[in-house]
């Protein structure tokens, strides 16, 4: 049996059906009628065809917003759009939100959403109605991740407390779920918004950043020459470390550039180092974290050389190879993590200039 599919651009008539008191029931305007309730209150109905071609109706209490409602589920359902539910559980919504937000996150960011909604909101909230996750849900999923960590969501994982970097980093999915739900009109407003300032992760003090000395520097650039000084040595990393700690750059931009962004010929011969872009810890290119971080670098004489001398020894040396290139000619990684000492190894440890 087929079965013909009416088109949402046109909306249904209202025929009113003979009633043998009095009339409960008044055509307006097309797709509008006017009813009365048993106390007497006066409603609008209003009717229109949804995505599927099936009649659908509501109510109002006043005739213009029966016409915008009207209008604007007609308009919807022109464009195949489905209206969401308002008894949407969390799970099918956080769904829907992460397939229309991955796409405009970064690998890694998507990645910690994703891990944030399945050991985290999924759990706690997933068979919930939106509207009842309320400030005091929010507060209490706070509260325990403080105070025992994952395992408030999983009992057999050990209680360790989370800090507030972490809890902020499980919630901020469910802050952008939730500011959706409240845009759509599926809650009525946005906890996060009711949230005041005890509500929130407690700030912890931050730890002092490590400020190394000069014979700091010289023993962990000493260290990283005796390993590559060893038989067994595969990579030497004193010209990376020493780019580092002469110009201050993250782990992730001193891995970004290829020689194309060394100018040796700038500034009269000077020479300088461009960021434009990091090696994420997806081994992969990305922009650099803010803009501020895209920078013209003048180099030292003594950097400039050892660039110069790192580009004429090594095998990857065209102007689309990185600069500290692996064997495989992909950035190289320090897979090295103990601090320059007795043992030799080394580690890194944020080396900025101060």
């Amino acid at each position: 049996m087929q079965v013909e599919r009416r088109s949402p651009l046109v909306l249904p008539v209202e025929v009113e059906k003979p009633t043998s008191g009095p009339r409960s029931r008044e055509r307006v305007e097309r797709g509008i009628v006017k009813r009365w309730k048993a106390s007497g209150e006066a409603v609008f109905e209003y009717a229109f065809f949804d995505s599927d071609g099936r009649v659908k109706r509501g109510t109002t209490k006043t005739l213009r917003e029966a016409r915008l409602l009207r209008g604007e589920k007609a308009a919807k359902a022109s464009k195949g759009e489905v209206a969401q539910p308002k008894r949407a559980t969390f799970a099918e919504f956080a769904e829907q939100w992460f397939e229309g937000k991955k796409s405009r996150l970064r690998g890694r960011t998507a990645a910690y959403y994703r891990r944030s909604l399945d050991l985290v909101l999924l759990p706690r909230f997933g068979r919930h109605q939106l509207r009842a996750i309320d400030v005091d849900a929010i507060v209490k999923l706070t509260r325990d991740l403080e105070r025992e960590g994952l395992h408030a969501i999983d009992p057999s994982r050990a209680s360790r407390p989370l800090g507030t970097s972490s809890v902020n980093n499980y919630l901020r999915p469910l802050q952008g779920i939730m500011k959706l739900a409240a845009r759509r009109q599926l809650i009525p407003l946005d906890p996060f918004a009711l949230l005041v300032a005890d509500d929130r992760p407690a700030k912890a003090e931050p730890a002092a950043p490590h400020e190394w000395t000069t014979d700091e520097v010289a023993a962990l650039l000493a260290a990283s020459a005796a390993m590559a000084a060893k038989p067994e040595s595969r990579h030497d990393y004193t010209p990376l470390l020493r780019v580092t700690v002469t110009l201050g750059l993250r782990l992730s931009e001193v891995l970004g550039p290829t020689w194309a962004d060394f100018d040796r010929n700038a500034d009269d011969g000077a020479g300088v180092l461009h960021v434009r872009r990091q090696w994420l810890p997806s081994r992969e290119y990305g922009p650099p974290k803010t803009r501020a971080g895209a920078r013209r670098i003048p180099l030292p004489p003594v950097l400039r050389d050892e660039l110069l001398a790192v580009r004429l020894r090594s095998r990857f040396w065209l102007d689309e190879h990185p600069i500290f290139a692996g064997r495989d000619g992909r950035p190289s990684v320090i897979a090295t993590r103990r601090h320059a000492g007795s043992s030799g190894r080394v580690t890194w440890r944020g080396c900025h200039p101060h």
